[in-house]
C-alpha cells in the first residue's frame, strides 16, 4: 500500500495519482503505465465494441470484486438486487453487501445502486448514491439505467468490480 502524502489515504500499490484526492504519489516519469480502450458510451458504442449484452436463461451472473479472489454470483430468484453496505442499525438492508471488500472506506452507500434482470439483459441503476456508480470509466446520473455487457468495469464509489455472465 501507497500512503498519500497528501490526505494520508491508502493507496493501491502501482499508483500514480491517489484515489482519494488526485495528488500525485510520486515522480512517474519513469512510469510505464499500462492502459486498456474503454469504448465510449451509448448504445452505438456497446454494439461497436463486441461486447455480450444477452443473457441466456441457463447463464449466472457474477460481480468480481478485484480485491478478491473469490466471485458473487448473484441471485437469480430476484428480479432487482440492492447492491450497497450493510449499516446495523439500519432496518432495510442491501440485497448484495459489499461490507467485506471495504465498502465504507471506498465510499459505497448504503443502497448504493440497482442490478437488474429485464428478460435476457442485465441493467443497473445508480440510485442517487453519494460517490457515484461508473461503468467503464464513465458515471452514471442518477436514476439512469445502464446496460451491462459481460466484462464491463463497474465502480461502486471507489470499490472496483467486473461483471461477467457464464
Amino acid at each position: 500500500m501507497k500512503i498519500c502524502q497528501n490526505c494520508g489515504h491508502e493507496n493501491r500499490e502501482g499508483s500514480i495519482l491517489c484515489e482519494k484526492c488526485g495528488q500525485v504519489m510520486e515522480d512517474f516519469a519513469n512510469t510505464i503505465i499500462h492502459t486498456r480502450m474503454v469504448p465510449p458510451a451509448g448504445p452505438l458504442a456497446m454494439r461497436a465494441s463486441g461486447g455480450v449484452t444477452q443473457v441466456a436463461d441457463d447463464q449466472r451472473v457474477y460481480l468480481q470484486v478485484d480485491t478478491s479472489p473469490q466471485a458473487i454470483v448473484l441471485p437469480r430468484t430476484k428480479q432487482t438486487i440492492v447492491v450497497g453496505r450493510a449499516q446495523s442499525a439500519d432496518q432495510v438492508q442491501p440485497d448484495l453487501d459489499l461490507s467485506p471488500y471495504q465498502a465504507y472506506k471506498l465510499g459505497v452507500s448504503r443502497q448504493h445502486a440497482y442490478l437488474s434482470r429485464d428478460d435476457d439483459t442485465i441493467t443497473i441503476t445508480d440510485v442517487g448514491s453519494a460517490n457515484g456508480t461508473f461503468v467503464n470509466g464513465q458515471r452514471l446520473t442518477p436514476h439512469e439505467r445502464r446496460v451491462l455487457q459481460d466484462g464491463d468495469e463497474v465502480w461502486f464509489g471507489q470499490l472496483v468490480a467486473h461483471i461477467y455472465f457464464k
